[in-house]
C-alpha cells in the first residue's frame, strides 16, 4: 500500500514538473496591445498590430515625441471648406526634429490627402501668425500652432496623421465657425424708469469682401489647364503631366492658364 501511495505522489510530481517547464511568465514587453491582433500565417502565428486612433484632446506620448490635437474648427465660403486644427508637438528625444507639414504632419478628408494652406484671406477666423510652419525642434520642446487643410467639396471625417498616431473627427465632433456671424440685437434704455425709450437694434454691418484665396493648383502642362486639388479630372491626366502652381484665380488666368471646365478652378 504504501509503495502504491509513493508511486502516485512521484507521477503527480512528474505531470506538474512537465506542466510548469512549459509555461512562461510574460513580461511587459511579451505582452501584445490589446489594439494588436494575432493571426495565423501558413500555420505560424504572426502579429499583426493595428493603427492606433485617438480622439481630439489626447495627449499621446511616444518615444520619439507626444502629439496632441487640442482642436478642430470648420467654415467655408463661397468656393471652399476649411479646416482648422489646432495642435501640439513635443521632442521627446535628445536631438533636434525637423518637423516638416505634409510629411511629418499630414491631414486626411475622408480618406483623401488633404492640402495644407499656409495663407488664410479670413484674418478674423484665423490668425496667419499662429500657423504651424515646418521647423527643426529641439529636444524637451514643444510646438503649437495651426493646421489649416483645405477642400472644394464637403466632407465628413477629418484625419491627422503624426507617425503612427492617428486622430480621427467626424465632422460632428469639430467646432463650426459662421464666417459672418449675425450681429446680436442690442437694446438700448434710458437710465430713469420715467424716460424709457423704445429698443432699436443696432444696424449690422456689412460684410468685408475677401480677396481671392491663393492655393495649390494642379496644372496639366500640356494643355495648360489648371485644377482645384482632387479634381476628378485629375485622374485623366498623366503624373508626370501634373506641377503645382501657387496662385488664385485670377492670377492663373493672367498667366494664360486655361480653367478646369470640371472643377471651374
Amino acid at each position: 500500500m504504501k509503495l502504491k501511495k509513493i508511486a502516485c505522489v512521484m507521477l503527480s510530481g512528474i505531470v506538474f514538473c512537465g506542466f510548469a517547464s512549459s509555461c512562461k511568465i510574460k513580461k511587459a514587453e511579451d505582452v501584445i496591445d490589446s489594439d494588436s491582433s494575432s493571426v495565423e500565417v501558413d500555420g505560424s502565428d504572426e502579429t499583426e498590430e493595428s493603427q492606433l486612433y485617438y480622439d481630439i484632446g489626447d495627449e499621446v506620448e511616444t518615444e520619439d515625441f507626444t502629439f496632441c490635437v487640442n482642436s478642430i474648427k470648420n467654415f467655408h465660403d463661397a468656393d471652399y471648406f476649411y479646416v482648422v486644427c489646432d495642435v501640439t508637438y513635443t521632442n521627446n528625444t535628445d536631438a533636434s526634429v525637423y518637423v516638416s507639414i505634409g510629411d511629418s504632419i499630414s491631414g486626411y478628408l475622408d480618406n483623401q490627402k488633404a492640402i495644407e494652406q499656409n495663407y488664410v484671406d479670413y484674418p478674423w477666423v484665423v490668425d496667419n501668425n499662429l500657423l504651424f510652419r515646418s521647423v527643426s525642434i529641439n529636444p524637451g520642446r514643444s510646438y503649437n500652432g495651426l493646421i489649416v487643410y483645405l477642400s472644394y467639396k464637403e466632407w465628413s471625417r477629418v484625419e491627422v496623421q503624426c507617425g503612427d498616431v492617428i486622430v480621427v473627427a467626424e465632422i460632428n465632433d469639430t467646432e463650426y465657425v459662421e464666417l459672418y456671424p449675425n450681429a446680436t440685437e442690442t437694446t438700448v434704455t434710458s437710465e430713469t424708469e420715467t424716460t424709457a425709450t423704445t429698443p432699436t437694434a443696432t444696424p449690422t454691418p456689412e460684410p468685408v469682401v475677401p480677396t481671392e484665396t491663393t492655393i495649390g493648383y494642379i496644372v496639366d502642362i500640356q494643355s495648360r489647364t489648371f485644377h482645384v486639388p482632387f479634381c476628378d479630372e485629375l485622374m485623366n491626366v498623366p503624373v508626370e503631366n501634373q506641377i503645382i502652381i501657387e496662385g488664385n484665380h485670377s492670377s492663373m488666368i493672367a498667366e494664360e492658364y486655361v480653367p478646369c471646365g470640371i472643377c471651374g478652378s
